[in-house]
């Protein structure tokens, strides 16, 4: 189960609670600013891999690598939860 708490506290005030990266104080201060991630287009451009490795290690100017914080179990569950926020969240509408 994706650990909310654990994206909160580390990620929510750049990204935002849901993902939509908005016009945050913190998120403000960086450039290039933190990703959308409820961009579909973006998000389907990385795998799982790459965004493991960016929560891992960090993306300039994502303020700290997270390897010393988060057990690597904390941060495959951050990539899950992170891919939840770019799904769609009713389903497409049939074709008639």
């Amino acid at each position: 189960m994706p650990r909310k708490p654990v994206y909160n506290e580390y990620c929510a005030n750049c990204h935002g609670d849901s993902g939509k990266r908005r016009r945050l104080p913190d998120a403000m201060m960086y450039d290039p600013s933190p990703s959308d991630l409820t961009d579909v287009k973006h998000m389907n451009s990385l795998t799982d891999g790459e965004i493991f490795y960016q929560i891992t290690q960090g993306r300039k100017p994502m303020p700290f690598p997270s390897a010393k914080k988060l057990t690597e179990d904390q941060r495959w569950q951050l990539v899950i939860l992170v891919r939840s926020f770019a799904s769609p969240t009713t389903p497409p509408a049939r074709a008639t």
